[in-house]
């Protein structure tokens, strides 16, 4: 199938800012002002939901439409004592659910473009076959009628990909300007690699970080307040950030 989204090389922070700047003002030109989304991944993994790629590789146990609703309930009824806030609707189950590791119908996204190039480099890279793999970086340039939802609707009934930005439930999803796109297991929009849906690629764009500039990248992003302790507030977050600015990754 052939993409119609762009894909770049991008080599230091400075070449990132100007691709961004770039695109932001192309769209400009075209009346296009909605802001720009951004998904940070440590390599190239298609873009489907979690729920979708635990289907994929046949590890659901049953109907996936049926464990869809069911494992959506049984975290509602379990983590009323474990949550900071307590969501309102099933959009913010989902959002709670999906940020903490839940397989859902959504998929995360960040405002920040920066957070987003830290959850690609924040690791040594992936390997396959003892050869290091690069990171990506996606960019989703939407519509304004993309962030349009009822929500009065069920996210489990949506039609259409959307853009969800949930309300300030976690306190990682405000450091990390989390927000969500929807896919619908119920149509087949939701059940292909977003990258390859032709309704939305064209509003792609894909940005490759080289593996052996991920040290670099790290280093930074932290220089410019972006590190797992901005990204995570919290004790875990605090004890991974001291472990990486005091003991070298293994590719450091």
């Amino acid at each position: 199938m052939s993409n119609n989204y762009e894909e770049k090389v991008i080599n230091n922070i400075s070449e990132y800012v100007a691709i961004l700047n770039s695109k932001k003002q192309e769209r400009e030109k075209q009346l296009k002002n909605a802001d720009f989304i951004f998904r940070g991944q440590r390599q190239d993994w298609p873009l489907l939901s979690k729920l979708v790629r635990r289907l994929d590789e046949r590890r659901i146990r049953g109907d996936v439409i049926t464990i869809e609703r069911l494992i959506t309930a049984e975290f509602e009824r379990l983590s009323l004592p474990l949550a900071e806030l307590q969501p309102q609707n099933d959009w913010e189950k989902l959002a709670l659910a999906q940020h903490h590791g839940l397989p859902t119908c959504l998929i995360d996204w960040s405002f920040s473009a920066l957070a987003a190039l830290w959850f690609a480099v924040s690791l040594p890279p992936d390997k396959k076959d003892g050869i290091c793999l690069d990171g990506v970086v996606w960019i989703y340039m939407p519509s304004v009628i993309d962030f349009t939802i009822n929500y009065l609707s069920s996210p489990f009934d949506i039609e259409q990909v959307k853009i969800y930005r949930p309300k300030a439930i976690s306190k990682r999803i405000v450091a990390q300007q989390g927000v969500f796109t929807v896919h619908s297991i119920y149509y087949v929009e939701g059940t292909q690699p977003f990258e390859n849906n032709i309704e939305y690629n064209n509003n792609l764009v894909k940005l490759i970080i080289p593996n052996d500039q991920f040290p670099a990248f790290r280093k930074d992003l932290n220089m410019l307040g972006i590190n797992c302790y901005t990204l995570f507030p919290d004790l875990d977050g605090l004890c991974k950030y001291l472990e990486w600015r005091y003991i070298r990754q293994e590719d450091e």
